[in-house]
């Protein structure tokens, strides 16, 4: 294990993970170019940016009036502090998405993100967290289908999505996209859920799931491998990853690794549809083992 990797497991499996420290611990272990310090100094930089004034100050001189979030003229404390984190995320530092860049490997790494301040919605939402956390405000995020949120504790409570410079979306707005999503209107349980805050654990999950598919659609095996087993390590709940780590590891040549992995798969979902298919690729590894032992 890579002395990187030892310290993603220290922030993501804690017992109180740190979303920042666990993707610049990721990114160190996929290449890269700023140290895990410096990305998390960046972070905290960021912070003090949004803190340089009283949170209840008038932003007059420096940005909208803190009415979007709250009751206009300032007099809402929590409502200043999330305007004044939202004109320094998105117009001072112009954090945003870029989808020319959406399938590209960099925009789920957190070194690239903090320098070209382009990415993911989910990057751009652990950005968002990350900095929100450090400020006071109460921000969590919104694993909304196939496309990340953040939510805020402002009352009433709001839906906000960096990716699209921070703007906010009324729950009608996000009710409709799931309506178009799904095929029909969502019942109030459904919008519930997809409305739900996340912890850490599934934002680093969805993010390594974005990570590997990257690396897969350019024959990365070795950088979904890398991604696959992380993902496993923060949701060892997700059996079929156990079958697409096992996948990967035969065909990087670890057979008899890749051979439990599938075999532990089949005892886990005795009912896998593809029980057939996982069985030959068992068959397969375990006959060319047998070739090379010959």
């Amino acid at each position: 294990m890579t002395a990187a990797r030892e310290a993603w497991r220290r922030a993501a499996l804690s017992d109180a993970p740190r979303l920042d420290w666990a993707l610049a611990w990721m990114a160190v272990e996929e290449g890269a170019s700023l140290p895990a310090e410096a990305m998390v100094a960046a972070l905290d930089a960021m912070a003090r940016h949004v803190l340089r004034a009283s949170p209840a100050a008038d932003l007059d001189d420096e940005g909208p009036a803190p009415g979007l979030f709250g009751p206009p003229g300032g007099g809402d404390i929590l409502a200043a502090r999330v305007a004044r984190l939202h004109y320094a995320l998105f117009e001072t530092y112009g954090f945003r998405g870029a989808p020319s860049e959406a399938d590209q490997p960099e925009s789920s790494l957190l070194d690239h993100v903090l320098t070209r301040r382009r990415g993911l919605p989910i990057l751009l939402s652990a950005v968002y967290l990350s900095v929100a956390a450090r400020v006071g405000v109460p921000a969590e995020g919104v694993g909304f289908p196939g496309h990340f949120l953040v939510t805020v504790q402002t009352e009433p409570r709001i839906w906000i999505d960096p990716y699209h410079g921070g703007r906010p979306v009324p729950r009608d707005a996000l009710a409709a996209r799931l309506s178009a999503l799904e095929g029909h209107p969502p019942s109030p349980r459904r919008l519930a859920s997809a409305l739900a805050p996340v912890g850490p654990a599934y934002v680093l999950a969805r993010v390594e799931n974005n990570l590997k598919g990257a690396r897969l659609r350019r024959g990365d095996l070795a950088g979904a491998l890398r991604a696959t087993e992380r993902l496993l390590e923060v949701a060892p709940e997700l059996v079929e990853e156990l079958r697409e780590r096992g996948m990967l590891r035969i065909r990087l040549g670890a057979r008899a690794e890749g051979r439990a992995d599938l075999v532990e798969y089949l005892r886990r979902w005795s009912t896998a549809p593809d029980r057939e298919r996982v069985e030959r690729a068992i068959a397969l590894a375990e006959r060319d083992d047998d070739s090379e032992d010959a």
